[in-house]
């Protein structure tokens, strides 16, 4: 037994070197970290991970947007207490292995989160969808002891998701992202742990922020997002889950508690993840960074902007918080229609729009089709009135909010664009956000080279 320990601590050792190895790999390019942000920040589909629900017992890979329910711990009759100076031998042979388990958990919790300075459904003040794996691999990070801190991550989880709640009022920490902070602050910390242990009913719970916002970084008024995957859940948490995992841990059979032992690349591996899942979450100068707009959403936009030429090749250089654009095309990607512009047919008023499917994460990109004086680019005119969100694959609607609110649906870019069907949006209980200068409006793609099927074209008329 002592040479099995003494081989697992070797490998502690190597764990703490291999981060001086891959110091120099850490970093990733630019153009993957800004395509990894993209591919976040569209829509929670994207994050679909195993297929399992988060929580403290499954953290990596799991699904962000699966029902979320909660099992408590049960005490394994079977266990013997002859197997307990086993199992505390396992347990600490095997800290390198929880440890660099947490650390691929968190990596993973900040891939499915995206970018922490652009606005998105799983970047909402309050505990958003993308919180549950954040705070159960930090848990497991504090606690290498996987049995003890799986259930406590998961008690913090719910403790959480009951108090850290999230609200339309203020979705966000900027001015125009939170015009009614009162609002959130009177719903939280009401759910105290011994509420949760008596039994505690969540109502609906809906994420204030939608799949159309994230493609333009900012918010829209009337504009909602869909429910957790907590929403309507029961939870009676069982205050003894710890203790009563790490019971059936040191009683059960060591042999199903053998150390599993890591390798040097494996460790290398995690560390290239961690680096790079850290440049995607906390890099400022990407498309739709708070940073990048100018007031009233900061002062510090000066500072970052003659960054954006060397560390931002997707985003506009018209407006660089603004929509990305394909890397090289020097063309604007976003427009929208101002209301003293005339109404312009799809051809001429809508830049084309490409959407195309990439594993489990979406990839938007556009160019500019806008002849001059049909469309007013975002950059140009912030206060111009929104007129179009786009078509996201968890958001297929279209919202008019310039003149009368009609929408055309286009089957084929080369079809004549003149019949308009009257679609006014349906009400939705997200309030108007107060001295917002007005939203980016984001654009549906006309079918490329008159081939069917690559996007579906939308244009929005204006009032003259």
């Amino acid at each position: 037994m002592p040479s099995a320990v003494r081989s697992y601590l070797t490998m502690g050792v190597a764990l703490m070197g291999a981060g001086f190895v891959t110091a120099a790999q850490i970093t990733p390019s630019l153009q993957q970290a800004e395509t990894r942000v993209v591919q976040a920040a569209i829509t929670l589909a994207a994050a679909v991970g195993n297929g399992l629900p988060c929580s403290g017992y499954n953290t990596e890979g799991c699904d962000i947007n699966a029902p979320q329910t909660y099992v408590p711990q049960v005490l394994d009759q079977s266990g013997n207490a002859a197997n307990i100076a086993a199992n505390i031998v396992n347990a600490v042979a095997d800290i390198p292995r929880a440890v660099v388990d947490a650390l691929n958990e968190f990596s993973y919790a900040l891939e499915v989160t995206g970018n922490w300075w652009v606005y998105s459904p799983t970047n909402v003040l309050g505990f958003d969808p993308a919180d549950p794996p954040k705070i159960t691999a930090l848990v497991d990070l504090m606690i290498p002891l996987k049995p003890v801190s799986h259930a406590v991550g998961e008690h913090l989880a719910w403790w959480a998701k009951s108090n850290l709640v999230m609200d339309s009022g203020c979705t966000g920490t900027t001015g125009p992202t939170c015009p009614d902070f009162n609002s959130l602050a009177g719903k939280m910390f009401l759910a105290p742990i011994w509420k949760l242990a008596a039994g505690y009913q969540f109502g609906q719970v809906i994420n204030p922020v939608s799949d159309a916002e994230a493609y333009i970084g900012e918010p829209i008024p009337d504009s909602v997002g869909t429910e957790t995957a907590w929403s309507n859940a029961y939870v009676k948490l069982n205050l003894f889950d710890p203790a009563i995992a790490l019971a059936n841990y040191l009683l059960a059979d060591p042999v199903t508690n053998q150390p599993k032992p890591i390798s040097g690349p494996e460790v290398a591996a995690t560390l290239d993840r961690l680096g790079k899942a850290l440049w995607l979450a906390f890099n400022p100068i990407v498309p739709r960074s708070f940073l990048l707009k100018g007031w009233p959403y900061t002062i510090l936009t000066p500072l970052f902007k003659p960054l954006v030429p060397l560390m931002c090749p997707t985003c506009n250089p018209l407006d660089p918080g603004g929509p990305p654009i394909t890397p090289g095309s020097g063309a604007a990607t976003t427009t929208l229609v101002s209301a003293e512009t005339p109404a312009a047919s799809t051809e001429s008023a809508a830049p084309a729009v490409e959407t195309t499917s990439n594993g489990s994460a979406d990839k938007v990109t556009t160019t500019d089709s806008a002849e001059p004086g049909s469309a007013t680019s975002l950059s140009a005119d912030r206060k111009a009135a929104v007129t179009a969100v786009t078509d996201s694959p968890a958001a297929d609607s279209t919202k008019s909010t310039a003149g009368a609110d009609t929408t055309a649906d286009t089957k084929k870019a080369d079809e004549a664009t003149g019949a308009a069907d009257a679609a006014p949006s349906a009400p939705v209980s997200k309030p108007t956000r107060a001295g917002h200068l007005g939203s980016r409006a984001s654009t549906a793609g006309s079918d490329q080279g008159g081939s069917p099927g690559t996007a579906r074209a939308r244009s929005a008329a204006s009032a003259e």
